[in-house]
């Protein structure tokens, strides 16, 4: 009579289930967790490029801040389950943090706010909003599974599955889609705010269809304790020691993962040619692969582990997480190997890629000859913007607070003046002048750049480093100027109620992007050079190279169209150039796809794993401690990342030698983990 009600309940969990079998209540969390996970990757898969591109901030200070964002979203669970389990509970936890979430994406939708200040205050509360609902909507789940559908494991595991789809298929669309809408607008501040407008509709989707679930949702007590007994407290230790070295090792995979985000996105930017069945992706957009993989994988990857245990091969949860480990460090070699080729083919094709936007700068000006006041304007109006820029460079060295006002003053009138003028002068043609100064004074960065890592003598390198930084500077100040143009013309297009055509002129953006992105490039390749590491210094001043090209030929299309003449044909050679300069999309697709198993492997198996070891009172804690893998692995990245193409102490970690040691270090982590997980899988030993 005692083997009865294991031996039904064994066979009740082998059962196979349909969809039909889930509680109502899981119906709600899976579309509400589905329009929160567009919000946020959305939301995420552009920010890199808005910090770079909008705020202006070095790739280096882009990556930091990036890995702390993250990481503030996978430490806040901590909060998120102690304020649930013993204050608020799982449903109104959820409710009310909700409200910071959309407020602070509402935020990043307004194109003023674009500024350093609201950034922070703006990460800060969709940290916030999102690290503190994260362990509470599964574990909720969980929890209303154990209520509504008691000694069903496997219908549980079947819905963490689910749910996990669930995720990855609001990242999946909004990952391409967001970006997708920014690049439909252009590159600039309202383009950006756009984008960050539809995850905030998202959220508010999730918000209102989670809220409506509550009916079907499992009873949620909140079971606030005192004091603990000792027995309590030596099986809580219990517990996380037992956990402790799975998630640390697990740690570094997140590391790596969540390098997508970053270092991933910047490779893609100088190294892929972003082409796809002859739809031209930007860089960010490449991040969609993972949760489109996700969605197609997880379903035949879930039969698998049922099929293998049918035949009574089943797996433990650890041994799926070591394929996951494997397949994560034949990733990194494989990433690594394409920076190898990446860095000959950029090296290769950047002389010609060069030499082809020098000839199509000198064809795009001859656009514009006649347009004298045009070309005026738009020097007058990067006149002021240099101007500003040194005035607020400088400024902290007067003593004097009204004299440092008065000195501000003078800059920002003496810019009003410039727009002013550039108005006069028909806007839309002063945007595409200014695209084509950006894009000439990235191409003379670039020229300079080369000849730099290429000098042979100590003396005629300082000469070129000096002229690279000016040059750099000014290619900077030229996508800025070429940005007030397109933002005024933006503005003068949308009070216009007479009807007139309203050109397009988001290439204009697409220059000055590229214009800084090759300053940026030239840069890094003097320090190379300075610090003697002359093959780093190459690879980046053929990275500039071919950057000038793109930003070339955006500035030779645009210019075309407004002036009314016919694009260049210099033009398509030098795209073709820049083409050939850069390795395939495919480079990238091989290891999103080994990296999205190994995602499979040991996400959807560890967040099942941390549930189910997990005592009754602890749930929400050890889901968090689950989470909380992945704030280590971006405080390590926050180290790490800003490294990534730069150059320290005298080393240049181009991406080569950046992605290698990353593929030789998981080679040891790969080994930890065997032991560790050897020492998880022993018997727990009896406390009685």
């Amino acid at each position: 009579m005692s083997q009865s009600k294991p031996d039904a309940a064994a066979a009740e969990s082998a059962k196979r289930s349909s969809v039909f079998d889930h509680p109502l209540g899981f119906w709600f969390f899976f579309w509400g967790e589905l329009a929160e996970r567009c919000c946020y990757y959305g939301m995420r898969a552009i920010l890199l490029l808005y910090m770079i591109q909008i705020l202006k901030f070095e790739d280096s200070s882009a990556n930091r801040m990036m890995s702390y964002f993250i990481a503030a979203c996978y430490l806040l669970p901590l909060v998120g389950g102690y304020v649930a389990d013993n204050y608020l509970g799982k449903y109104r936890t959820i409710i009310y943090f909700s409200i910071p979430y959309i407020f602070g994406q509402v935020l990043l939708g307004i194109a003023s706010l674009h500024n350093e200040t609201c950034l922070f205050l703006s990460l800060g509360l969709l940290a916030m909003g999102s690290g503190v609902i994260k362990p509470n909507i599964s574990t909720l789940m969980g929890l209303t599974y154990d209520q509504r559908r008691p000694g069903k494991t496997k219908l549980r595991s079947d819905a963490f599955a689910m749910f996990y789809g669930a995720i990855n298929i609001g990242s999946a669309l909004s990952s391409f889609c967001v970006p997708a809408i920014r690049n439909y607008y252009g590159g600039d501040s309202r383009a950006y705010a756009i984008a960050f407008l539809f995850p905030a509709v998202l959220m508010i989707v999730a918000f209102i269809v989670f809220a409506l679930g509550k009916p079907f949702y499992a009873k949620d007590k909140i079971a606030r304790r005192g004091q603990l007994t000792p027995e309590e407290r030596h099986e809580r230790m219990g517990v996380l020691k037992r956990l402790f070295g799975l998630f640390l090792v697990v740690t570094v995979f997140w590391s790596v993962f969540d390098q997508a985000a970053s270092t991933w996105t910047l490779f893609a930017r100088d190294y892929l040619h972003l082409q796809l069945w002859g739809y031209k992706l930007s860089a960010d957009q490449i991040q969609a692969i993972n949760p489109v993989l996700i969605v197609l994988l997880l379903p035949p990857i879930t039969m698998l582990w049922h099929l293998l245990s049918r035949y009574g091969i089943d797996l433990k949860p650890t041994s799926k997480m070591l394929i996951g480990f494997v397949l994560t460090t034949i990733t990194m070699g494989i990433v690594a190997w394409a920076a190898f080729r990446g860095a000959d083919a950029i090296v290769a094709g950047a002389p010609a890629a060069l030499s082809g936007a020098e000839k199509t700068i000198a064809a795009t000006t001859d656009l514009t000859e006649s347009h004298q006041a045009a070309e005026e304007a738009a020097e007058g109006l990067l006149a002021a913007v240099v101007n500003l820029k040194a005035v607020e460079s400088e400024v902290h060295k007067i003593e004097s607070d009204e004299a440092k006002e008065k000195m501000l003053d003078d800059a920002k009138m003496a810019l009003e003046a410039a727009r002013g003028t550039a108005q006069k002068s028909g806007l839309k043609t002063v945007a595409v002048i200014s695209a084509r100064n950006a894009a000439a004074a990235a191409t003379r960065a670039a020229r300079m750049a080369s000849d730099a890592a290429k000098a042979t003598d100590d003396k005629s390198l300082e000469i070129a480093a000096e002229e690279v930084f000016a040059l750099a500077k000014k290619a900077k100040a030229a996508a800025e100027a070429t940005t007030e143009a397109v933002n005024l013309s933006i503005a003068t297009d949308r009070n216009d109620k007479s009807g007139n055509e309203k050109k397009d002129i988001t290439l204009c953006s697409v220059a000055a992007n590229r214009t800084t992105a090759t300053a940026a490039a030239a840069v890094k390749a003097v320090k190379a050079a300075l610090a003697g590491n002359q093959k780093a210094a190459i690879i980046n001043a053929s990275v500039a190279g071919v950057d000038a090209a793109d930003a070339a030929v955006a500035a030779a299309r645009v210019t075309a169209d407004i002036t009314g003449n016919d694009v260049p044909e210099v033009a398509a050679e030098t795209e073709a150039a820049a083409a050939n300069g850069r390795i395939s999309l495919l480079w990238q697709f091989v290891p999103y796809l080994l990296i999205t198993i190994a995602e499979i492997c040991i996400s959807v198996v560890g967040l099942e794993l941390a549930f189910s070891a997990a005592p009754a009172t602890m749930k929400s804690f050890v889901t968090a401690c689950w989470l909380l893998t992945v704030f280590f692995a971006n405080i390590l990245n926050a180290q790490v990342t800003p490294l990534y193409n730069e150059t320290f102490l005298g080393i240049s970690l181009t991406p080569n030698w950046y992605f290698l040691i990353f593929a030789v270090f998981m080679v040891p982590v790969t080994l930890t983990f065997i032991g560790v997980s050897r020492r998880f899988n022993r018997p727990v030993k009896s406390t009685k």
